[in-house]
């Protein structure tokens, strides 16, 4: 399946901001979906890594990965009007381990895209997969810091591996503007 260039780019610019979940029921059906969504990503990637790097398998890891950053857009869409409601003191320390996990599960995924990246750019995606990155890293930061602002003290090593997995990926899948800075 093909998807030309414009295309994928349309979906990238398509995506927007992301603001606090509202409550909590929200908020863990916001990490459900994140979840799913990541699954989807791994499960391309596995594919591609069974199949030998197989161009024909490069496509399905692009558009799940558009997807994520969609669900995160959708989110947003759902959050924007919703009710903010307090977090209890059990909420907060069940979504703290929610928001651990799921900053440690976005970092393996984000590092096994990064990993992919030959693939990736071999079959002419990777100035697209760079900007698909760049508005992930602001939306997935967004997210997450919004969700742990809400929390009393959810501070972990796993805000770093993130941060530090989606910098390399993004430095693996330079986009054309700072192709042309170079």
């Amino acid at each position: 399946m093909y998807f030309p260039k414009p295309t994928v780019l349309i979906a990238v610019l398509w995506a927007s901001q992301v603001f606090a979940a509202p409550s909590p029921d929200k908020t863990n059906q916001d990490f459900q979906q994140l979840s799913e969504l990541r699954a989807d990503v791994e499960s391309a990637i596995q594919e591609l890594s069974s199949h030998g790097d197989d161009s024909s398998f490069v496509t399905p890891v692009v558009t799940r990965f558009l997807d994520l950053v969609n669900g995160l857009a959708e989110i947003n869409q759902a959050n924007e009007s919703a009710n903010e409601a307090d977090f209890s003191v059990d909420d907060q320390n069940a979504l703290c381990e929610r928001l651990k996990r799921t900053r440690f599960s976005q970092a393996k995924m984000i590092s096994l895209l990064g990993n992919k990246n030959k693939a990736i750019t071999g079959f002419g995606f990777g100035p697209a997969t760079g900007r698909t990155v760049e508005v992930y890293d602001r939306d997935i930061k967004q997210f997450l810091d919004e969700v742990d602002s809400r929390l009393n003290d959810c501070g972990d090593d796993y805000k770093e591996r993130l941060e530090s997995s989606i910098k390399t990926a993004k430095n693996k899948y330079p986009t054309d503007r700072e192709r042309a800075a170079s």
